[in-house]
């Protein structure tokens, strides 16, 4: 999962490709992989664009690696006899 991300991150343009790209596995979630992923860019104020772009990445990176994002589900019973 690290090198997917790594990869996927320095693929996207507008990522230094001088500085470190940092993946840190923060912890599991009952339904959760918590992963902090640290990128540099030249200034503060392209970081929204920046954002959306790295995340469609690693979105995109990710599902075609066969990693998948876990989703919550939910059992709903209704007992309609009450």
């Amino acid at each position: 999962m690290r090198e997917v991300i790594d990869q996927a991150v320095r693929g996207v343009e507008g990522v230094l490709p001088d500085k470190p790209v940092d993946v840190y596995y923060l912890k599991f979630g009952d339904s959760a992989r918590q992963v902090r992923v640290r990128w540099w860019i030249d200034t503060y104020r392209d970081e929204k664009t920046m954002l959306d772009k790295v995340n469609t990445a690693l979105e995109f990176a990710l599902s075609n690696a066969g990693i998948e994002l876990p989703n919550i589900t939910y059992d709903l019973n209704v007992n309609m006899n009450e």
